[in-house]
């Protein structure tokens, strides 16, 4: 898509169309990230604090790490409490 750049004040803008925004998840007021590559400027939604951290593969355990997690003891719980 072409389009032109506006002045505003002593800078330029772009319009950038709603559909394209609500496609990446950006609304009214909200702050992008810009990067300049060369000639080219890209514009992205700035990442969220550990979103996808969550998202990667699951850690599968095997047989012996599970035998050695039910094998360990916690020695604060294992001694007899008096008092």
């Amino acid at each position: 898509m072409k389009t032109r750049l506006r002045n505003l004040g002593t800078s330029r803008g772009v319009v950038i169309p709603k559909p394209f925004l609500e496609q990446m998840g950006i609304g009214a007021d909200e702050e992008v990230e810009l990067v300049l590559t060369g000639d080219r400027l890209t514009i992205t939604r700035p990442r969220r604090v550990r979103e996808g951290w969550a998202d990667g593969p699951p850690i599968e355990l095997t047989d012996e790490d599970v035998s050695w997690i039910n094998g360990m003891e916690d020695p604060v719980l294992s001694e007899e409490w008096s008092w």
